[in-house]
């Protein structure tokens, strides 16, 4: 599913629109995040058990696809190509493989680890610590909002992912070693990174986005369930506010890779 939405804005797009439909597309992950621990402390109030919680908000896909079944379509599909990726077209699919995978272990292990980091470590509430987890999650989604909105025009890609990596990364850090307030201007910080970068495999990849985008998405998949597991050996070992160093380390590496261009050596098949 998230395969096809990414390809569908790659195709079905001008060019000149596609960074901020990007943008737009995935604000969905930060209006996620957002609702999930409103959703959370509102159950809460009401009584209700986690069990109950997860029956009702499965019911909202199922909503979606019978709205989706009165949905039509008569543009021509493009034919797909016919050759796939090369030796160094997959080596290169692997650096935005790398880089992707880094940046959601620092995204993913702020949202997902945040309440018990509070919780265990800064001894807040329940609703404090959601409270918090949603305010970074605005953050996020404001960001990708605005960049859905605004256009940039003269600036690349590859300068809006090295700010954003080197400023989440510095934010990130102040969050743990200061005060979690620093999360809220970090979301922001970490907004653009997923679509712009999204973008820019499918630019890259152009005829073959489908494919790299498929392989980047898995990759990044997989490594989010490497990432759980290393978080939770650390945090038995560490505690959860050590564990969470892994984030901005993560996002250094990023930094770093962009710092130095490693993925900006196009190989000749796809310039």
């Amino acid at each position: 599913l998230n395969l096809a939405q990414n390809v569908m804005v790659y195709e079905g797009s001008a060019s000149h629109l596609r960074r901020r439909l990007f943008s737009g597309l995935h604000s969905m992950y930060g209006l996620a995040a957002l609702l999930a621990p409103v959703v959370a402390s509102l159950f809460r109030w009401m009584g209700a058990s986690w069990r109950d919680c997860f029956l009702v908000l499965a019911l909202l896909p199922i909503l979606v696809a019978l709205g989706g079944t009165r949905l039509r379509t008569t543009q021509q599909v493009a034919e797909p190509t016919k050759r796939g990726l090369n030796f160094s077209e997959w080596i290169y699919c692997a650096l935005f493989s790398c880089m992707m995978a880094f940046y959601l272990w620092g995204e993913i292990s702020a949202t997902t680890r945040m309440v018990q980091w509070l919780r265990a470590d800064l001894n807040f509430t329940p609703d404090q610590a959601n409270l918090y987890l949603g305010g970074f999650s605005l953050a996020i989604l404001l960001g990708r909002i605005f960049f859905s909105l605004m256009h940039f025009e003269g600036v690349d890609n590859w300068r809006i992912l090295l700010v954003s990596a080197v400023l989440s990364c510095a934010l990130y850090m102040l969050g743990l070693r200061h005060s979690p307030l620093w999360f809220l201007p970090c979301g922001l910080a970490m907004s653009p990174f997923f679509p712009v970068a999204m973008e820019q495999v499918s630019v890259t990849f152009a005829k073959k986005n489908a494919e790299a985008l498929g392989f980047v998405l898995g990759a990044g998949s997989l490594s989010v369930v490497v990432m759980h597991l290393t978080l939770g050996v650390l945090t038995d070992a560490f505690g959860v506010g050590n564990a969470l160093y892994i984030g901005p380390v993560s996002l250094l590496v990023v930094a770093v890779g962009l710092t130095f261009k490693t993925l900006r050596a196009v190989p000749l098949e796809l310039r």
